[in-house]
Formats: C-alpha cells, sequence, structure tokens
C-alpha cells in the first residue's frame, strides 16, 4: 500500500517538477566539496529519543546523484546520465530490490522534451510531454501534457520559466482546459525562491510564503500565510556545520519550540 502511495506521490511530482537538467546535484543540495554521501536522520518533537532516518544520498567524483534512498516510503532511486550529463533514467526499487517503476528522459536541444513511466512489466504507465515557445528574450513558456497508457489526457499546466529554467509563474489546468490554480515565484540574486503565491481561479489568494537565507543560501526564515485563517505561521531554521560548511544539524523552531531536529552524517571523497 505505502509503495501505491509513492507511486502516486512521483507520478504528481512528475507533473510538478523541474526540468532533471541539473548543473551539479551538490550545487543543487547547498553542499560543498566532494561530498560522497549524506545520511539525513530526523528527531521528532513528539519522539525527542527516537530516531528516524529519512534519506541517504549517493554521488559520484563529479558531484551527480547515483542513489537515493527514502525511508518514509521503503523505497530508493538509481540514477543513470547520458554524456550530457542530463538525467537520462530514474528506477525506483523497494528496499527488497524489487523494480517498482522506472522513469526514461528525452531531450531535444539540451531541453526535456519527453517522460516516459514504466512499470515493472515494462509497460508504459504514464507518458509526459513538454513543449517550448519563447515569450521574450529573458522568458519560455513550457507546457507540459500528462498522459495515461490508453492515451487519455489526465494533467495539463504551463510553466513560464526565466533564461536559468526557473518557474516565473506555473499554472494549473483541468481536463476542460480550464485555469484552477496559478503558483508565482520570486527570487533572490542567488536563484533561490524568496517568495510563493498560490492563487484560484479568479485570482484570490489561496496559500502564500516568504523565506530568508543566510550567507550560506540556507533557509533561516520562513513566513507561512494562510488566507482562509488570516493567519501567519512564522519558522525559524539554525544550524552547525562541519569543517567544509555544510551543515550537519538543523533545528526547526516555531512559537519558541523546536519542531524537529535534522542531523546529517556526510562522508566526502
Amino acid at each position: 500500500m505505502k509503495n501505491i502511495f509513492y507511486i502516486l506521490s512521483f507520478l504528481f511530482f512528475v507533473y510538478c517538477s523541474k526540468s532533471p537538467q541539473i548543473q551539479n546535484d551538490l550545487t543543487e543540495l547547498d553542499l560543498k566539496g566532494k561530498v560522497k554521501s549524506v545520511i539525513e536522520t530526523s528527531y521528532p518533537k513528539t519522539h525527542r529519543y527516537w530516531d528516524q532516518k529519512d534519506f541517504e544520498y549517493y554521488f559520484d567524483n563529479n558531484g551527480y546523484l547515483k542513489k537515493k534512498i527514502e525511508y518514509s516510503f521503503n523505497t530508493y532511486k538509481q540514477f543513470e546520465y547520458d554524456k550530457k550529463n542530463q538525467v537520462s533514467e530514474i528506477n525506483h526499487y523497494d528496499l527488497n530490490d524489487s523494480l517498482i517503476f522506472k522513469t526514461k528522459f528525452s531531450y531535444d536541444n539540451q531541453k526535456l522534451s519527453n517522460q516516459k513511466v514504466f512499470n515493472s512489466k515494462n509497460e508504459i504507465v504514464q507518458n509526459v510531454s513538454y513543449e517550448y515557445s519563447k515569450i521574450t528574450d529573458t522568458s519560455n513558456l513550457v507546457v507540459e501534457k500528462a498522459y495515461n497508457h490508453k492515451g487519455e489526457i489526465i494533467h495539463h499546466n504551463s510553466n513560464l520559466k526565466n533564461q536559468k529554467g526557473q518557474d516565473l509563474k506555473w499554472n494549473e489546468f483541468n481536463l476542460k482546459g480550464q485555469l484552477q490554480f496559478s503558483h508565482d515565484l520570486t527570487y533572490n540574486k542567488n536563484g533561490k525562491i524568496i517568495e510563493y503565491k498560490k492563487m484560484d481561479s479568479i485570482n484570490n489568494l489561496k496559500w502564500k510564503w516568504n523565506k530568508v537565507y543566510n550567507s550560506k543560501n540556507l533557509e533561516t526564515e520562513r513566513k507561512l500565510y494562510n488566507p482562509n485563517l488570516n493567519k501567519e505561521t512564522i519558522r525559524i531554521s539554525t544550524y552547525k556545520y562541519d569543517n567544509h560548511g555544510n551543515w550537519i544539524i538543523k533545528h526547526l523552531i516555531q512559537n519558541n519550540d523546536t519542531l524537529k531536529t535534522l542531523n546529517r552524517e556526510i562522508k566526502y571523497y
């Protein structure tokens, strides 16, 4: 049952994800130095003396992610890359090494053009296409359409992206092509999201958050606003670092109370 939920969660991620063309996974995860592996463990507020292993990351010599274990789903992913260091395939396994499903990626002029998801019998279950059009000299529109194994459209959205491939505005449509939700994102000079807003089809605010970062590009404050409750929540993050400048202890604090503590064990080449 957990694997079914994992598959559904991943398929939703496919629709909402950015292009898997990552300059370097260490950069994407704000890791410094020649990192070989990261094991992340959390200590929730409700279980202060019970540690819960969350993730394990394994990188190659060039900083690209080769394997990621997600203990909340009892699964792991293995990544394959093409000659241009673009993700070509992701294989998803349970912790007994049985294949659950795999995703293959195709590119056109280094732009993601297609994602296909196959089940463990190598039968296609999802097919996602990407179409690009130039809007201005600094922005492009990317239209994503997802189809099931029968070729029926099941999801449709459009992303306005800047020159760096970052989403500026992301629109979700229903199966009739009608706008359901829009998402606006604002970035700082380091490419970090500092504001996110979700609106409905008539531009009513549904959700909003703002982030503040430190000199290491790590989030130190997040303000979450729920317009339905007219309530703002502030979450603070504090860090302890190793000699490479990577955080190894992170405290998540809300209302002067620690919600969760995260520990990272980092190994280097």
